[in-house]
C-alpha cells in the first residue's frame, strides 16, 4: 500500500465515471495487504475515503474489516477478479513477487503488476500460466509507468514491422543528467533526486543502469519473442560521466543520455544499455528531466517516438487503469 496503490485509489475515484460509462467497469477494492499496514477486506468493497486518509495502518477500519492475511492468503481468500502486485522490485531473482503473481493466476484470477522484477526475468512463464488458467496479465506500467508503450507496440504499431528499439528509459538517470547540464554536479544532482522522490535512498540499480537492462529484457520479450536476463546485458551507468564531459557535449550542441537498445540482426539481438552522446536534434536529446522516450524502428514507418512520464505515483495509476481495461474489455486479444 504504497505511493503507487495510493495513486490508484486517488485515479479511482477521478476516474469512476469514465470506466462505468465508457467501459461498463465499476471497480471495487475488496482486500490490501501491507507489510507495514497490515489487511483489510470487504467483499462489497473498501470505502475508498478512508484509504486515501490511511497513513500508518488501518485502524480507522471496522473490526470485521482487519484481517491477520498475508499476501498469499489474501490471493487464495479474497472475493477478487483481479489481483494487483505492487511491491518492489527484486531484479536478482523478481521473488517474492512472481511466486504472488503465480498463485493469482493458479488461482484464476487476473494480474496487473508495475513490478518490473519478475516480469524481466520470468514473463515468458507467467504470461503461459496466464492463457493456461483462461485470465490476463497486464504489464504496461513496467517499462514507462503508465505512458502506453507496450500497448502501442504491439497494437498499432505492430503492423509497420519493428525492428529496433532504443530509448530513456530512467527517469532518476534523466534527471540528473539534466541538472548537470544546468552546472550541478553528479552529488547535487543526485541529493535533489532524492529529495524529490525520483530516486531511491539507494540509487544503484538506476544510475548503473540496471533498472534500464531490465526494462530492455522485458521489451525483448514482448515485442522480439526474445529472452534475455537483465544481467546478461552489457551495461554501463551514468557515474562514468564527469561535469566536464557534460560540459563537453553541450559545447558540440550535444547531450549525454542513458540508452537502452535492441537492434536486431540476422543472428541475434544486439542488446546494450550506456551513456550515449545524442546531437540536438534527435527526439531522444530533447527528453529532459525525468521524462521517458522510447524510438521504435519499423520498416514502414522509419523511426516513431513515444514521449511521456516514466515514474510518478498518479502517472503509474493511469497505467494499471489501461490494464483494467484491456483485462475486461472482451473485443480486446
Amino acid at each position: 500500500f504504497g505511493n503507487v496503490a495510493r495513486g490508484l485509489i486517488q485515479a479511482l475515484k477521478q476516474k469512476h465515471a469514465f470506466l462505468r460509462d465508457e467501459h461498463g467497469i465499476t471497480p471495487l477494492i475488496t482486500a490490501i495487504t501491507d507489510v507495514n499496514f497490515g489487511a483489510v477486506a470487504n467483499p462489497e468493497g473498501l470505502d475508498l475515503n478512508l484509504l486515501e486518509k490511511a497513513m500508518q495502518d488501518f485502524s480507522e477500519f471496522e473490526a470485521e474489516e482487519r484481517t491477520e492475511w498475508d499476501a498469499f492468503e489474501m490471493i487464495q481468500n479474497s472475493d477478487t477478479d483481479v489481483i494487483l502486485e505492487l511491491s518492489v522490485a527484486n531484479l536478482e531473482t523478481g521473488e517474492p513477487a512472481a511466486e504472488y503473481i503465480t498463485q493469482a493466476l493458479n488461482a484464476g484470477k487476473h494480474v496487473i503488476t508495475s513490478n518490473k522484477g519478475p516480469i524481466a526475468l520470468k514473463y515468458r512463464v507467467l504470461n503461459s500460466l496466464a492463457q493456461k488458467n483462461g485470465v490476463k496479465l497486464g504489464i504496461e506500467t513496467t517499462v514507462m509507468s503508465g505512458t502506453p508503450v507496450i500497448a502501442y507496440g504491439t497494437g498499432l504499431l505492430r503492423s509497420a514491422g519493428i525492428t529496433g528499439i532504443r530509448g530513456i528509459f530512467n527517469g532518476t538517470c534523466n534527471f540528473i543528467l539534466s541538472e548537470m547540464r544546468k552546472g550541478l554536479s553528479f552529488e547535487n544532482a543526485l541529493a535533489l533526486a532524492q529529495k524529490l522522490g525520483y530516486a531511491e535512498s539507494n540509487p544503484a540499480n538506476d544510475i548503473e543502469g540496471y533498472d534500464t537492462a531490465a526494462k530492455l529484457s522485458i521489451l525483448s520479450e514482448v515485442f522480439f519473442g526474445e529472452r534475455i536476463p537483465p544481467l546478461e546485458i552489457p551495461t554501463s551507468g551514468i557515474t562514468v560521466l564527469s561535469s566536464e564531459d557534460i560540459a563537453a557535449a553541450t559545447a558540440q550542441n550535444s547531450a549525454w543520455k542513458l540508452v537502452g537498445s535492441i537492434e536486431l540482426t540476422d543472428d541475434r539481438p544486439i542488446y546494450a544499455v550506456k551513456p550515449v552522446l545524442i546531437p540536438m536534434g534527435d527526439p531522444l536529446s530533447s527528453t529532459n528531466g525525468s521524462l521517458n522516450s522510447i524510438q521504435f524502428e519499423t520498416e514502414l514507418l522509419g523511426s516513431v517516438t513515444v514521449t511521456g512520464p516514466g515514474s510518478g505515483r498518479i502517472e503509474t495509476a493511469a497505467g494499471l487503469i489501461q490494464d483494467l481495461i484491456y483485462i475486461f474489455r472482451e473485443d480486446l486479444p
